[in-house]
């Protein structure tokens, strides 16, 4: 009789701490940067790839989709990544129905993940104020330029530090601060409270800046929510080859296997370093597409240090594109453009201010016929 007994409790103590197999659905949103930058379908290949082969053998397995997915896709998932220009939901058709789609997996208790861009709320998609859901179910996201409520900011540093918090989270395992050349974003939004996480959230990880004007800002985070679900949001990585950073890989697979409710090993989640042209993206390398991802480019943002990169943009765009977009303004002749804070702010021509794209994209007002573009030692007001 003891030995049954004993035998029984063996097996309810095993089946107890068996994790049961988790399916992670990873949904790719519209992207319109060039080769070698976000490569969104190439890194939900990628991450997808890292989750199937976790050393757990529970059997767990990812799905990647580049539309809406489904009621039954919907069903099946433990946790939902998101990849894309700004938080997809946003940008497929049906809006309100993706986003109450949303809300039901949410109140069952799915968890979310958002990566780099993925993080973004345009100002169409949240109220004056900023409420948006994804600050409930993430913890906080990306107020693009133009936002009313809250302005964050996109910049790629070369020497970007990444360094963990010292708060024992799980997510924390396996990896160390590191340095990489990426496009953390700055002054992320967490709330209307002086832009304080909430007491649920927990920031992850903080990179010191920009160099001239240091500030340490949360570039990953967590929230544990009250439906019991689980978020992380992580602005990383712009450039698709940073998925060959071991730490940078540990930390997103770590965040998403969190959320899925995967017991995540001492050692973190561990996954072997990718040959990254076996996930199918337009380049390893960022390279610049000299149409589209142009224009794109003078709405976002710039790496002074790059010149090599953005100058030979300006000029194309100065003596070939400005003019095709706006042809009523083809016989203006702008001298000088300026970038302040990394953005396309202003146009001085015969002594006056046109106003930027940045503030009424897509509209480009004016064609360029000299592209003469060096970082501004001061606030537009000081510009000459």
């Amino acid at each position: 009789m003891k030995i049954k007994l004993a035998l029984v409790m063996l097996f309810t103590l095993l089946v107890g701490n068996a994790c049961v197999a988790k399916h992670v659905l990873i949904v790719v949103g519209p992207d319109s940067h060039g080769p070698g930058s976000h490569e969104p379908i190439a890194g939900a290949r990628l991450l997808a790839h890292g989750i199937e082969n976790l050393q757990d053998p529970s059997g767990h397995t990812a799905e990647v989709v580049d539309k809406w997915p489904s009621k039954l896709q919907q069903d099946k998932a433990g946790t939902i990544v998101f990849l894309g220009d700004t938080f997809p939901p946003n940008r497929f058709e049906e809006a309100a129905r993706n986003l109450a789609d949303l809300h039901k997996m949410m109140n069952r208790g799915c968890g979310i993940v958002c990566i780099h861009y993925a993080t973004g709320l345009k100002k169409e998609d949240v109220s004056a104020t900023g409420e948006h859901p994804l600050l409930g179910w993430m913890g906080g996201y990306f107020a693009n330029p133009g936002s009313v409520h809250h302005v964050s900011y996109a910049r790629v540093f070369d020497k970007a530090k990444i360094t963990p918090s010292k708060t024992g989270h799980p997510i924390l395992r396996g990896w160390q601060e590191f340095v990489i050349r990426d496009e953390p974003y700055g002054n992320n939004y967490f709330g209307p409270h002086g832009n304080k996480p909430a007491p649920n959230v927990t920031i992850l990880a903080t990179s010191l800046q920009p160099p001239e004007s240091p500030k340490r800002e949360a570039v990953a985070w967590c929230v544990q929510r009250a439906d019991k679900g689980r978020g992380f949001g992580i602005v990383m990585p712009h450039y698709y080859k940073n998925w060959a950073h071991d730490d940078l890989r540990t930390l997103v697979l770590n965040g998403i296997v969190w959320t899925a409710g995967i017991p995540i090993p001492k050692e973190g989640v561990e996954s072997a370093a990718p040959d990254l042209k076996s996930f199918g993206p337009k380049s390893v390398e960022a390279k610049w597409n000299l149409i589209s991802d142009f224009v794109t480019l003078c709405l976002k943002s710039y790496d002074w240090d790059d010149k090599a990169v953005w100058l030979p943009r300006m000029e194309l765009l100065a003596r070939e594109l400005m003019g095709r977009l706006n042809p009523e303004y083809a016989g203006a002749v702008y001298e000088h453009v300026f970038l302040v804070r990394g953005y396309l702010v202003a146009a001085v021509s015969n002594g006056g201010i046109a106003p930027s794209p940045v503030f009424s994209p897509p509209r480009i007002q004016a064609r360029v016929s000299v592209a003469s573009v060096e970082p501004p030692s001061g606030p537009p007001s000081k510009l000459r």
